[in-house]
C-alpha cells in the first residue's frame, strides 16, 4: 500500500458557510468531494487557535507533548513570554516522518513552518516568518525560482485588516488583496506539481480565516452587528472569493494523481462574535490578581478605574481617529493605508497617532504592576489561558501544588462559569477545563491550568494586552468573527466510503490516518487515532493499522529566537488581530 495523498488546509473553515453555497451550486469542486467521499466536523486543539492546532495536526499529539499551546508562550521560570516559531515545537512532524521513509514530499505555507526544516523533497514557511527574511524555503535556492516566474513571494497580507473598522469601502481592496494571495499560492503549488511527482503534497490557505475573522457580520443575518448594507454591497463579493478558491482547489486536485487520496481540512471552525471577557480585569475583580500598593501603580489604577486603557486609547479612540481621517481625505484613505501598511512606524492607521504617543506607556496599568507574591492567578496573551501562581513553578508561585491546587482550579472553574450562565441566561456553551482534562506530556507542567473556550456564547474570552479593559465584559471585538471547536474534514479516495459521514473525528487523528494511507507505521506516541471509519468495508482487515516505537526528533529545541525576529513577529500577529 503506497498511495499518494494530497492534503488541502483551508484554515478556518466550517461547513456553516460551506454547505449553504454547496447547495446553491456555488462551491462544485468542493461538492463533489462531499458526494464521492466521506465528511465530517472536525474537533479542534485546545485551544482552538491557528498555531497550536496545527501544529497539533502535523505531530498528531496534543500541545502538552509538542510544546505549542499559543502564538506566545511563557518563558520558563518567569513571567515574560516570547512568539514561538517552528524551533521551539517538539515531536517529529508528519513530513518528516514520511521523508525519512524516502517519500517525496511538498509542504506549501502550514502556520509554524518557519525557520524550514530539511525534508525530502521541498517546503516553503508560513505567513510567521519575520519580514525582510528569505531563508523561508528548502531548498534556498527554491524561493528565487518561483519569484522569477511568479514575482514576490505572497508571504504576507498586503492590507490592514483593522482598517475596515475605519472604512466601508476598504473592505473591496482587503478582499482583492486575499484573493490575490490566495491565487498566487495556488498557482505555486501546481507549478511545483507539475514539475515534480510528489508522494505527499499539503498546501495551506490562510486567506479564508481572514475574511471571516474580518467580515463574519455581513455573512451571519443573525450577528448582532449585522450590516445589511454592507452585505448588499460586499456579500456576492465573499462568494465570489470561495468560488475561486473551489476553481483552484478544482484544478489542484486535477493536477494530483487520480489514484491517490485527497483530504480537504481546517483547523478549527468559526462563529459570532459580539463581546470581549478581559480575563485579567475579571480576575482582579475576583480577587485573584493582587496590585502593587506603590503610589505610582495606585495612580495608574486610578486612572485605568476611569477609562484610560488600551480598549479607550487604541480601539474606540484610534477607529474614531481613523474615520475621521476617511472622511476627511474620501478617496485618498486607501492609498494612505496602502502606503502605510509597508511602513515601518504602524501596522494599524487606527493606532498610528497613539502609537506615537502613548504605545505601551507608563501610565497604563499592565502586568508589571501586578504584586506576585500576592497573586494566585492570572492570564497570559492568548484566548481563555489562565495561569495559577504555582509555587516551584513561577518565580513567586503563592498556591502550593496538590490539594490547593486543585480546589482553586475548581473554585476559578465554578465561577467562570457561573459568569458565562449569567451572561447568558443559563444557556451557556462555554468548554471550560482543568488542565489535566486535555493536556498530557514532557511539556504538561508548563500548560495553562484553565483553558475557556466562550466564543459559542459570543464571547472572545482571554488577556490580549495585560489589562485591555476596565470593564470584564465589552462590546468592543474589532473581530467579528471568531474560532470556534469544530473545522472541516473531507477524503476521497479509493478506498474511501463514498457519500458517507463521520463523527467523532479530531484534529490530531488526520496525521495517523495519513500515514496508514500511505503505507506507514503509526507512532505510538501520536495522541490520534486512525480514521478507521472513512474506509470502505474491508480495507483495514486487509490492511490493518500497524505501529512503530517513536524516533526521537534530531531537532534542537530552542528557548527563543532573536530579538529583531520576535519584534517583527510580534508586529505580524499584532496587525492580524492576535494581540494588541
Amino acid at each position: 500500500m503506497k498511495n499518494k495523498v494530497l492534503v488541502l488546509g483551508l484554515d478556518g473553515c466550517t461547513f456553516d458557510l460551506l454547505d449553504p453555497w454547496m447547495e446553491k451550486g456555488f462551491l462544485p469542486n468542493l461538492k463533489k468531494i462531499k458526494e464521492e467521499g466521506t465528511t465530517g466536523r472536525l474537533r479542534s486543539t485546545y485551544p482552538p487557535v491557528t498555531g497550536p492546532a496545527w501544529v497539533s495536526f502535523m505531530t498528531g499529539k496534543n500541545p502538552g507533548k509538542h510544546n505549542i499551546y499559543e502564538f506566545l508562550v511563557r518563558k520558563p521560570g518567569s513571567y515574560g513570554e516570547f512568539p514561538v516559531n517552528a524551533d521551539n515545537r517538539d515531536g517529529q512532524t508528519l513530513w518528516e516522518i514520511l521523508s525519512a521513509q524516502g517519500y517525496r514530499v511538498a509542504v506549501l505555507n502550514v502556520p509554524m513552518t518557519y525557520p524550514p526544516q530539511k525534508v525530502n523533497g521541498v517546503l516553503i514557511s508560513d505567513f510567521l516568518t519575520p519580514a525582510g527574511k528569505r531563508d523561508f524555503t528548502h531548498p534556498p535556492e527554491l524561493l528565487d525560482e518561483i519569484e522569477e516566474k511568479f514575482g514576490r513571494y505572497y508571504l504576507h497580507q498586503r492590507t490592514i485588516e483593522a482598517a475596515i473598522f475605519t472604512s466601508d469601502n476598504y473592505i473591496a481592496t482587503f478582499l482583492e488583496d486575499c484573493l490575490d494571495m490566495m491565487r498566487y499560492k495556488c498557482a505555486v503549488a501546481k507549478y511545483l506539481m507539475s514539475k515534480e511527482d510528489y508522494n505527499f503534497f499539503m498546501l495551506h490557505i490562510v486567506a479564508t480565516d481572514r475574511v471571516q475573522h474580518t467580515l463574519w457580520n455581513i455573512l451571519d443575518p443573525n450577528h448582532p452587528h449585522y450590516r445589511a448594507d454592507l452585505a448588499g454591497r460586499y456579500y456576492d463579493k465573499v462568494v465570489s472569493f470561495y468560488r475561486e478558491l473551489d476553481k483552484q482547489l478544482g484544478e489542484i486536485i486535477g493536477t494530483f494523481d487520480s489514484s491517490g487520496t485527497v483530504f480537504i481540512i481546517s483547523d478549527h471552525g468559526f462563529c459570532t462574535v459580539n463581546h470581549t471577557i478581559d480575563l485579567n480585569a475579571w480576575l482582579l475583580q475576583e480577587g485573584y490578581i493582587r496590585l502593587k500598593g506603590g503610589f505610582f501603580t495606585r495612580l495608574k489604577y486610578f486612572l485605568w478605574k476611569r477609562g484610560l486603557t488600551y480598549e479607550w486609547l487604541f480601539g474606540r479612540l484610534g477607529m474614531a481617529w481613523g474615520k475621521l481621517w476617511a472622511r476627511i481625505l474620501g478617496k485618498y484613505w486607501e492609498k494612505l493605508l496602502a502606503a502605510m501598511a509597508k511602513s515601518k512606524f504602524a501596522k494599524s492607521p487606527m493606532n498610528f497617532v497613539t502609537n506615537l504617543i502613548l504605545h505601551k506607556s507608563v501610565w497604563l496599568l499592565s502586568l508589571k504592576d501586578v504584586d506576585w507574591s500576592q497573586t494566585r492567578a492570572y492570564c497570559k496573551t492568548g484566548q481563555g489561558q489562565i495561569f495559577i501562581n504555582l509555587k516551584g513553578r513561577d518565580p513567586q508561585g503563592t498556591v502550593n501544588g496538590g490539594k490547593e491546587y486543585e480546589e482553586l482550579q475548581q473554585e476559578i472553574i465554578e465561577r467562570f462559569r457561573r459568569l458565562m450562565n449569567g451572561l447568558t441566561g443559563g444557556k451557556s456553551q462555554a468548554e471550560i477545563y482543568a488542565r489535566q482534562e486535555i493536556y498530557s506530556g514532557t511539556y504538561f507542567d508548563e500548560m495553562p491550568d484553565i483553558t475557556v473556550i466562550a466564543n459559542r456564547d459570543g464571547y472572545q474570552a482571554g488577556s490580549f494586552v495585560d489589562f485591555g479593559s476596565n470593564r470584564t465584559v465589552s462590546d468592543l471585538t474589532l473581530l467579528t468573527g471568531n474560532h470556534d471547536m469544530h473545522g472541516i474534514f473531507l477524503a476521497k479516495g479509493e478506498s474511501v466510503n463514498k457519500g458517507s459521514s463521520i463523527s467523532g473525528a479530531n484534529l490530531i487523528d488526520v496525521a495517523p490516518t495519513v500515514l496508514h494511507v500511505m503505507g506507514c507505521k503509526v507512532p505510538k506516541d501520536m495522541d490520534g487515532r486512525v480514521l478507521t471509519g472513512i474506509f470502505e468495508e474491508g480495507f483495514i482487515e486487509r490492511h490493518p493499522v500497524a505501529f512503530i516505537e517513536a524516533a526521537v526528533s534530531a531537532k534542537e529545541v530552542r528557548s527563543e529566537m532573536s530579538p529583531e525576529d520576535q519584534k517583527q513577529v510580534l508586529e505580524q500577529l499584532r496587525s492580524l488581530g492576535y494581540i494588541d
